[in-house]
């Protein structure tokens, strides 16, 4: 009985699981120009919440719950899509989509404790829509200086659902930024 090996062809090898470049679809310019907007628009719109001095109603209550069941989807799209490697897209693409996830987010955080700051007792130091995005980022970045501070058990439930968000959001951040070095190294060593 005579085992035979045969040559392997290490870039045949490599090329099972990974992205080739038929593979990866060019984005269009509408796909750009949707997802740019859509930023914009989240910006923008932040300008037009309500007043804090508005009393929290029922309609504040579905605008965070359908806005946060609306952010879980898109991260987990994102996210499965990256572990699954199905995200065969433009790397521009992808990373304006990262982007994208990520404005929403504070966006999104920064309207929520911006409405909960008219609250008693629920945030306090918080005045402005700047201290909302500031608090919102602060507590992104997990720095927490301590002058704007969650004291209600409401605030502190969206400062907690915050930061499970930031965990999942940087981690999937992370991992495509980790892909595109990869990549990027892979074009490189296949070119020299």
């Amino acid at each position: 009985m005579s085992s035979q090996t045969e040559p392997t062809n290490p870039d045949s090898a490599a090329s099972t699981d990974d992205t080739t470049d038929q593979d990866v679809l060019p984005a269009t310019r509408l796909e750009f120009a949707c997802i740019a907007a859509l930023g914009i628009i989240m910006i923008v719109g932040f300008i037009f919440v309500p007043p804090k001095s508005t009393p929290i109603d029922g309609a504040d209550v579905l605008f965070f719950s359908v806005g946060l069941i609306l952010l879980c989807t898109a991260a987990f799209v994102m996210i499965i899509r990256q572990f699954t490697g199905r995200a065969r897209r433009d790397t521009r693409l992808r990373i304006l989509s990262v982007l994208v996830l990520i404005i929403a987010m504070l966006m999104f955080f920064a309207v929520s404790f911006y409405r909960l700051s008219g609250v008693a007792g629920e945030i306090d130091g918080l005045q402005t829509h700047l201290d909302a995005i500031y608090f919102t980022v602060s507590t992104s970045m997990t720095v927490g200086f301590g002058d704007v501070v969650a004291k209600g058990q409401m605030g502190r439930f969206v400062v907690l659902v915050q930061m499970v968000f930031n965990i999942v959001v940087l981690a999937a951040a992370s991992k495509l930024i980790t892909t595109l070095f990869i990549e990027r190294r892979k074009v490189k060593l296949n070119t020299d």
